[in-house]
């Protein structure tokens, strides 16, 4: 072999040496590339929050922005009395929901049997009713509070929640069994016995010191349901009325179960949506319910009604009773006294409830004269949690925070 072609074959076997460790470098960048991708974590796209959708003309408020609810005075803590009140004393806007409501002497006449699955999913319409429970609201109901601003002139200011999300209403039902019984009875002023009905008020609930053969007018057993909360006069009206839209019903339970009837009819007529009365006074059942938007239309049709307006904003009265005797009603919402550190003189009504379940309730009225020309703001706060005090002092704020704005 020739020296040229011995430099040749040692040219080539370089070129070759080269090409392999090429090679092997580059097959091991690839095993080092894939090795590490299988050593990382699968990747997963970042999770971006829903977007917060304000519709127009409403503020929208982050429960997480610090711009919280007030603890309120920590010697309030106290929770409202509960069980039968001294009617010596004053009676807290309470109805305990302990008892079984499913096994309740009214339910029975007045709505479908509770069950444990949501209302939409298992509330058929009662037998006496010729009304179905709404099937447009959502499932109810969350454990935040649920809170609107809505102005006389149309706006909805505020709201935290969902307009259409189920909530329960205590008893700020009793709002719409006063306008129930306003609609079946009319200007009736008769003397009205207190019987049977007293049966059907439940453990626990609120009462305003009725006794079976108390005799007193229809107004006076509104005033005594909306000042007071009394339970025992939203179902000694109810048993009144009841037999009026019903003569047949020959006892208190039938006519109760009239009554609710009509209330669930008088919610129809009024276009709610997505309310459904199991009961006159707002004791707790699975299967009675409201939301936001009917409340709203419930406070301004009460505010509509003189009667209703003027008894509301009442702080204290004395009433006398045919048959002797006096009930001395105080309101349970603590707005309207003067002597309270949670008044706001600006308050006209309405109504306060509270259930366990359905937690410190209020709508309260505010007459706003800081706007151009008068109006009312409407505040409404469900499903609040703690002092008592917390929802008057929110109202409060909430007002003082959107008088005037459009």
């Amino acid at each position: 072999m020739s020296i040229f072609q011995e430099k040749v074959k040692t040219l080539l076997i370089s070129v070759l040496a080269v090409a392999a460790l090429a090679v092997i470098v580059a097959v091991a960048v690839l095993a080092d590339r894939n090795g590490g991708a299988a050593a990382s974590p699968a990747g997963t796209p970042e999770h971006t929050p829903a977007q917060t959708l304000t519709p127009p003309d409403v503020t929208s408020r982050d429960g997480n922005n610090g711009d919280t609810v007030p603890a309120g005075p920590a010697s309030t803590s106290a929770p409202e009395t509960q069980g039968p009140a001294d009617t010596s004393q004053k009676t807290e806007d309470t109805t305990d929901g302990q008892a079984d409501s499913s096994q309740s002497p009214e339910d029975t006449a007045t709505g479908p049997a509770e069950s444990s699955k949501a209302p939409e999913e298992s509330s058929p319409a009662p037998a006496t009713a010729p009304v179905t429970p709404a099937t447009s609201a959502k499932t109810v109901p969350s454990d935040q509070p649920n809170e609107f601003v809505f102005s006389s002139d149309g706006r909805l200011l505020f709201i935290r929640g969902d307009l259409d999300r189920r909530l329960y209403p205590a008893s700020v039902t009793k709002l719409v069994s006063a306008m129930t019984a306003i609609e079946l009875v009319g200007n009736d002023t008769s003397a009205v016995k207190v019987g049977d009905e007293l049966s059907l008020v439940k453990p626990g609930s609120s009462v305003s010191g009725l006794a079976k053969g108390d005799v007193l007018t229809v107004p006076e057993l509104i005033e005594a349901m909306l000042i007071s909360s009394g339970n025992d006069a939203a179902y000694t009206l109810a048993a009144y009325a009841g037999r009026k839209a019903d003569p047949g019903a020959r006892t208190a339970t039938a006519a109760v179960a009239a009554f609710v009837k009509e209330m669930n009819a008088w919610s129809v007529r009024n276009r709610l949506t997505g309310s459904y009365w199991k009961n006159p006074d707002g004791y707790h059942d699975a299967g009675h319910y409201s939301t936001m938007n009917d409340l709203i239309i419930i406070a301004q049709a009460a505010m509509n009604d003189p009667f209703i307006r003027k008894t509301a904003g009442v702080w204290k009265k004395t009433v006398f009773l045919d048959s002797g005797g006096t009930l001395e009603l105080e309101s349970t919402n603590l707005l309207l006294d003067k002597e309270s550190k949670v008044y706001n003189e600006k308050c006209i009504g309405l109504k306060t409830g509270y259930t366990p379940q359905a937690g410190d309730c209020i709508i309260a009225a505010f007459r706003d004269t800081s706007a151009a020309g008068e109006r009312i703001l409407y505040v409404g706060l469900f499903g609040l949690k703690g002092v008592k005090e917390i929802r008057f002092t929110e109202a409060s704020r909430l007002f003082r925070e959107f008088a005037g704005k459009s």
